[in-house]
């Protein structure tokens, strides 16, 4: 633990000398100035716990020099050692400079003075442990409140996510497949949202997603275009549903791919017009018909599943095959 640092302050000579012999023993550290413009640069430099000065000092008076000290360092105590005796005086020097103890001329060593400075580096001690405690219990409290807010976002989503599946599985109950492939596609879909419960939004930096899907489609053989129109995508955070996000792409991946002749992905990002965007070309065979048939069931369930997370999936035919779109509006943050 650190020693605390006691300034002693006084223009003559043979006072401090005689309170440097006094204090050879004491547990702090003592430092001496021999006027108030020397003192200054030793609290610049150090970190003095109590001072002690005189009042009558040539250059800068003891008031003057305390009332520096308050504005600048206002955690020291600040004690006067003086042979000033009017009671004016006095309390002008208490009131301005909200000193600790005033001690006049002539004083006992050990009973006045060094009674006093012991009582003082206390005082201090104590103040510094009222300041770290109550540093502890504002990081603490605000520690508390982050975890309860995360608990109640944890809870809605649970909540959310129960009451969206309840929804969906009625809806899957009462939706007729017209082919066997048709079916096994939606199980299929419904499934892995099922595994992404609980969903949440997070905010997330432009620049990670960007990174999070260049990583993705080069580990799924896929041509990907990632586009962030905006100047810096690391300044850019964005809240977003990761899971429902990745379910989309890894579906219509995953599906698609056997199928087609080529798959272009397109992940775009677009701060000015709050958009996310994310876009599959599929170039499918002749047989594109009876594709989007077995794709119809899949395609109004992530309607649905993506309004429920405010965003949309879309779909159109084109003339190389099909165009499956995944937005969502994102105001930065």
């Amino acid at each position: 633990m650190q020693r605390n640092i006691v300034l002693f302050v006084d223009d003559e000579a043979n006072i401090l000398n005689s309170i440097r012999r006094a204090v050879i023993d004491e547990e702090y550290k003592a430092m001496f100035a021999g006027s108030a413009a020397k003192a200054l640069p030793i609290l610049e430099q150090e970190p003095v716990s109590v001072i002690v000065t005189d009042m009558r000092m040539p250059e800068m008076d003891g008031l003057t020099f305390l009332k520096i000290v308050k504005e600048k360092y206002p955690a020291v105590v600040r004690m006067v050692l003086s042979g000033y005796t009017v009671l004016p005086q006095i309390l002008a020097t208490v009131n301005q400079a909200d000193v600790f103890k005033f001690i006049t001329k002539p004083w006992n060593m050990e009973d006045d003075l060094l009674r006093s400075v012991r009582q003082a580096v206390d005082y201090y001690n104590m103040q510094q442990e009222r300041a770290t405690f109550r540093d502890m219990l504002e990081n603490r409290n605000a520690a508390y409140q982050k975890v309860l807010h995360k608990m109640e976002d944890t809870v809605s989503s649970y909540k959310q996510s129960t009451e969206l599946l309840q929804e969906l599985t009625l809806w899957k109950k009462q939706f007729q497949p017209a082919t066997t492939e048709q079916a096994s596609l939606l199980q299929d879909v419904f499934y892995q949202f099922i595994e992404a419960l609980p969903v949440s939004k997070a905010d997330l930096n432009a620049d990670k997603l960007l990174k999070m899907f260049e990583k993705w489609s080069n580990s799924h053989d896929i041509t990907a275009t990632p586009i962030f129109a905006g100047p810096d995508p690391a300044a850019c955070k964005l809240p977003v549903y990761p899971k429902i996000m990745l379910l989309f792409i890894e579906f219509f991946a995953a599906k698609m791919q056997a199928m087609a002749k080529e798959i272009i992905l397109t992940f775009e990002i677009n701060p000015e017009q709050n958009r996310l965007v994310i876009a599959f070309q599929i170039h499918l065979p002749d047989t594109k018909a009876a594709v989007l048939a077995n794709f119809a069931g899949c395609f109004e369930f992530l309607s649905k599943l993506c309004a429920a997370y405010e965003s949309r999936c879309r779909h159109q035919e084109t003339d190389y095959g099909l165009l499956v779109m995944y937005d969502m509006e994102v105001l930065k943050s």
